[in-house]
């Protein structure tokens, strides 16, 4: 599978100055995916996340408790990198999907572009499947967290929630083009991770809440 590189991006976006980012989004023929977007911005979401677990763990005088918390940032900092490659990734499979000749899903072509297009779908599930990670060893950070960051500790898991929905979204956007069988697949993965995902928020959410009420 061939594509043409972004001549754009000049390695990863996230060394791209934050107004190069946007430019190179905002236009009629973007340099960036709508799918590296929602991740970097899923990634940014994980930074909120973390800076209130490294505050707490200073703050705290339990090494117990400060050991936990360093157990979680270690987690929380393997998933932020996994996704930092993910909007890479992205960026690189649609470069290679859009560059790709058309043709019947019979020729060498079509069935070239057919395959491309599964990778580019499987990116953005691989997306939500972090997201879900991340959700997952959230949950207990709270109890831990000094009271002057809970509420970091709520937007950030209010974000990644939100990325979490958009990059499933463009998930489905993708799954148009797929044949019936895959497109079940995906589909099945989509509603799993919505399950999953969807109890990790209720539970953080009531954690957060239970900790600001009282």
């Amino acid at each position: 599978m061939t594509g043409s590189k972004n001549l754009q991006i000049n390695g990863s976006v996230w060394k791209m100055a934050l107004k190069q980012f946007s430019d190179a989004t905002t236009k009629s023929s973007p340099a960036i995916t709508g799918g590296c977007v929602v991740t970097t911005i899923a990634g940014l979401a994980m930074t909120l996340l973390i800076m209130p677990l490294e505050v707490s763990a200073k703050k705290n005088e339990d090494q117990d408790v400060k050991a936990l918390l360093k157990e979680k940032i270690a987690v929380l900092k393997k998933i932020k990198k996994r996704l930092v490659r993910a909007a890479d990734r992205d960026l690189d499979l649609y470069d290679q999907y859009r560059f790709m000749k058309t043709g019947s899903r019979g020729d060498p072509a079509g069935k070239s572009k057919y395959k491309a297009l599964i990778y580019a779908t499987k990116s953005p599930f691989k997306v939500a499947s972090l997201l879900k990670e991340c959700l997952s060893a959230s949950i207990g950070c709270v109890n831990l967290c000094h009271d002057s960051v809970v509420s970091d500790v709520k937007a950030a898991v209010l974000l990644l929630h939100s990325s979490f929905n958009a990059i499933l979204a463009l998930a489905q956007s993708n799954m148009k083009g797929l044949n019936k069988e895959d497109y079940k697949l995906f589909e099945a993965l989509r509603f799993s991770l919505e399950e999953e995902v969807s109890v990790q928020i209720d539970t953080l959410i009531r954690e957060v809440d239970m900790f600001l009420l009282y």
